[in-house]
């Protein structure tokens, strides 16, 4: 089994999509973390990753069969890294287009534009082929007859016989985006096309922006798979703990002093309101997945 529990830097390749709105606010901000630093939110929701999001958007299929895999990992394997929580890394830029092209990995959604160059600050990892996922589901995201069979499989990191291995490493840690035209891209789309959504929040990007450079998860937004009576869905919050800490502020304030060129202003810092994150919710199913596990890390 292929789990490193050391802390490492390493660059690798991501997908991101920049045309989904809310990952474009993280993607502008430059830096993110897996979902699996977070404590789980008390009210039986689960925090997802951005690698995750995408896959799952409108899918039920996909929810459902992500789930089973997830009981299998938290029963038997609780030290490989959750694929609802962390965070999918490749190698190379033809592990990730090869996995692109296997409908059943969930990257439907996504092109060769949406995958860049990372900087990695790990925590811990488990190393993966993802060859099995189409053997776990089909392409309707059904779980296959021998799927409990392959999944052990995929959490153990064996290769599947007889086949080139594409190693998807899944990563709990910080994500620094090192690809600076998709950022610059994200950035003036967000002051121009999806203007309407961020107008009255780039005051708060600004600082979430600057935030990042201390090293400070403000701004980031965090992704749930909310259950309630009635349905399951995932909805968008984010994390605003050290703007009103006076420590943290004259850090800032000091830092930015030294470093001007590094000081990022995109309005006239008067406004720091929050885009409203109700509009993005992502309903999966009208009926709640039911699971025996907490989905947290």
């Amino acid at each position: 089994m292929n789990i490193n529990n050391n802390e490492r830097n390493l660059e690798g390749f991501l997908y991101l999509n920049p045309n989904n709105t809310v990952t474009q606010w993280n993607i502008a901000r430059g830096t993110f973390n897996s979902a699996s630093i977070y404590h789980s939110h008390p009210d039986n929701s689960s925090l997802l990753s951005v690698s995750m999001v995408d896959m799952l958007a409108n899918n039920h299929n996909r929810l459902f069969a992500e789930v089973q895999i997830e009981n299998i990992r938290k029963l038997y394997y609780p030290d490989c890294i959750s694929r609802l929580n962390g965070l999918f890394i490749f190698d190379t830029p033809e592990d990730a287009l090869n996995v692109m092209n296997e409908e059943n990995w969930g990257a439907t959604q996504l092109c060769e534009e949406d995958l860049t160059d990372v900087g990695a600050a790990i925590r811990r990892s488990s190393r993966h082929d993802s060859n099995w996922i189409p053997l776990i589901f089909n392409e309707n995201f059904q779980l296959n007859e021998d799927w409990q069979t392959h999944t052990h499989q995929y959490w153990k990191g064996e290769s599947v016989p007889n086949k080139q291995p594409i190693w998807e490493l899944i990563i709990d840690g910080t994500i620094t985006v090192w690809g600076t035209e998709l950022r610059h891209t994200v950035l003036k789309n967000m002051q121009e096309v999806t203007y309407d959504v961020f107008k009255d929040s780039l005051d708060l990007l600004a600082y979430s922006i600057n935030a990042a450079h201390m090293g400070s998860s403000d701004g980031e937004c965090v992704a749930f798979l909310l259950n309630t009576n009635e349905t399951t869905s995932i909805q968008y919050f984010m994390k605003l703990s050290d703007k009103d800490n006076p420590e943290f502020l004259q850090s800032m304030l000091a830092y930015f002093t030294e470093n001007p060129s590094l000081f990022c202003r995109l309005g006239k810092d008067e406004n720091w309101i929050m885009p409203d994150m109700s509009r993005f919710e992502i309903i999966l199913s009208d009926e709640v997945i039911r699971r025996p596990h907490d989905l947290s890390n």
